[in-house]
């Protein structure tokens, strides 16, 4: 993401314009273990849902592959550039991670996973969100079959490059399972006119993988 897009992008997230946000925060907020607590968030954009946790007690650090991305959220908490699939943290640092709207957008789902396991403590919690595999299914010919999509969404006159990688639920349930992640519960998020929306998943670390 250009620092353009990325400017864009940080203005639509921070105008308050972002129907989904609160309902996803909503799910979030309620799958997350209670504060204080040390969260990492892996693809943290320009630091909104890190701002909200720690609004709410929580203490955060984010990542993001993007360095426009980065120096946006360092305005509002610690934050380094890294690859989800190469976080830069020793084993077991955080009893949580967090990751919003950005498993889609990864290529290496099972590196990106294996990683977030690695770096939460035995027994931690990964809370993730993805938009909803039977929403961005409408945007492809094969719900089954992985393939990329777009939203086609501008704010300011720049498209804010909104989309990823459509895949059915099972992949992902099934790539979590690989890494070594125990499903916990779901929530759905949906708006008018977007049923569903966001799917929020937690899941605990397990001792074992597959």
């Amino acid at each position: 993401m250009g620092s353009s897009r990325a400017r864009a992008y940080a203005a639509w997230a921070r105008s308050g314009k972002d129907q989904s946000y609160a309902p996803l925060l909503d799910a979030v907020i309620e799958l997350l273990p209670p504060p204080p607590l040390d969260v990492l968030d892996v693809g943290c954009g320009e630091g909104r849902l890190g701002n909200a946790l720690i609004a709410r007690g929580y203490s955060v650090v984010g990542v993001d592959l993007d360095p426009a991305m980065v120096a946006l959220a360092v305005e509002r908490h610690q934050a380094k550039l890294a690859d989800a699939t190469a976080l830069p943290f020793a084993p077991e640092t955080f009893p949580v991670v967090v990751t919003a709207h950005v498993l889609m957008e990864i290529a290496e789902l099972d590196a990106a996973l294996t990683e977030m396991r690695r770096v939460t403590r035995r027994h931690g919690i990964l809370v993730a969100v993805i938009e909803h595999p039977f929403a961005s299914g409408k945007n492809v010919e094969h719900y089954s079959r992985p393939h990329r999509y777009h939203w086609p969404m501008s704010f300011g006159g720049v498209d804010l490059g909104l989309g990823g990688i459509h895949r059915p639920l099972e992949t992902y349930v099934r790539a979590f399972e690989r890494a070594g992640f125990q499903l916990q519960s779901l929530r759905e998020t949906t708006l008018p006119g977007f049923d569903p929306l966001s799917l929020v998943l937690s899941a605990r670390r397990t001792d074992a993988t597959r």
